[in-house]
């Protein structure tokens, strides 16, 4: 059997068509739309809720479920709903794939015409993204904004927050003189494809004013999150932090700090998030442990088989390596895959630690604990 498997992902191209054709689709409460796509619910380990995210891009139909390991194009989804290998039972994942695209199986294969694939969007280069936070931390100091102090003080993380976050204005006139202060740095082209901007250049859910950035193992920022400050409301649809669009999520956070907390026998733990990180470095420094925090951007960010993954991984090389992911089902479900590629990538000792009594790290602190 030969086919055109570049004109299969081409008709395969449409996640509600994809979505619908693999039984994906049941009433308008199984799927939430995305910018560039939909997420629904992942057939591989029966979501209650959408997870899997089916996204459109320049070469096809691109999957990643954020609730297990299923990733990958249009073939691996097939598969997966199949109960198929990949690599072992390819040649059936392609003729199922070529009944759902309409392509005849003749012994070669033409794909019916396939809507053009969308060009990738512009993306600001990490250069320039740096550029623009600089001028963030330059005009939104944490100490201006004194509700982000309040927070961060009732959390009992604000003297360590300081060094680490930033804050908007909370009125249009404030978050107008900031957006000025940066396309005067930068440029309007360059603000609107920030991952900040609307297209019409106004912010990018501009409520979400606490501002943490992550940085590459050189201090350069390659992204930026922002939190809620205030109580949520049921309009937030549950996004109490946001990360700037397109940008990607390619270094834990806290590795930018390796360099000067590092020393010959520094414990390494890994945890979720950058305020989990900030609130058990402060611990650590508070109680004298020799010991360094990873936040990861969630459980499902966590792959081995993605290239940054195992660059993350081998930053824990020769050391003991603390995993003290969330105490809840996800942060539990983790552990044991993480392990695995911790030892692999040279780890000495991997040990669970949670926090007693807490779902998180922050949420420990919070409650006072010593």
């Amino acid at each position: 059997m030969s086919a055109d498997l570049d004109a299969i992902r081409q008709a395969l191209w449409d996640p509600m068509d994809v979505a619908g054709k693999l039984g994906l689709l049941d009433g308008p409460r199984s799927f939430k739309r995305l910018a560039n796509g939909i997420l629904v619910r992942c057939a591989v380990h029966g979501d209650r809720t959408p997870s899997l995210s089916m996204t459109r891009t320049a070469t096809g139909l691109r999957v990643k479920c954020f609730g297990c390991d299923l990733s990958g194009d249009v073939f691996s989804l097939i598969a997966a709903v199949h109960r198929l290998d990949t690599r072992m039972d390819f040649r059936r994942v392609a003729e199922l794939a070529c009944e759902m695209a309409g392509i005849t199986a003749d012994g070669t294969y033409t794909a019916p015409p396939a809507p053009p694939m969308p060009p990738e969007p512009p993306r600001l280069d990490d250069d320039t993204f740096n550029r623009l936070a600089s001028i963030l931390e330059l005009t939104c100091p944490l100490r201006r904004q004194q509700d982000a102090c309040d927070y961060l003080a009732r959390r009992r993380l604000l003297e360590a927050a300081r060094a680490h976050m930033w804050a908007l204005p909370p009125n249009s006139e404030g978050l107008r003189w900031v957006r000025g202060a940066i396309v005067q740095e930068i440029g309007d082209e360059a603000w609107r494809i920030s991952g900040l901007s609307y297209k019409d250049g106004q912010w990018l859910w501009p409520e979400h004013r606490l501002m943490i950035p992550w940085r590459t193992p050189e201090g350069v920022v390659f992204n930026l999150q922002r939190r809620l400050i205030r109580s949520e409301r049921p309009s937030d649809k549950g996004k109490k932090y946001i990360f700037a669009t397109g940008r990607g999520k390619r270094w834990p956070w806290g590795v930018h700090l390796l360099k000067e907390r590092l020393g010959p026998a520094t414990e390494i733990a890994w945890v979720e998030g950058a305020i989990d990180a900030i609130a058990l470095n402060a611990q650590a420094d508070r109680e004298s442990i020799a010991a360094t925090t990873l936040g990861i951007p969630g459980t499902g960010s966590w792959s081995a088989r993605d290239e940054w993954v195992q660059a993350w991984a081998r930053l824990c090389e020769g050391r003991v390596v603390v995993i003290a992911l969330d105490n809840d089902s996800s942060g539990e479900g983790l552990v044991d895959r993480m392990a695995v590629d911790l030892y692999a990538a040279g780890a000495i000792a991997v040990r669970r630690q949670t926090p007693e009594h807490a779902k998180d790290w922050g949420d420990l602190v919070a409650a006072g604990a010593p």
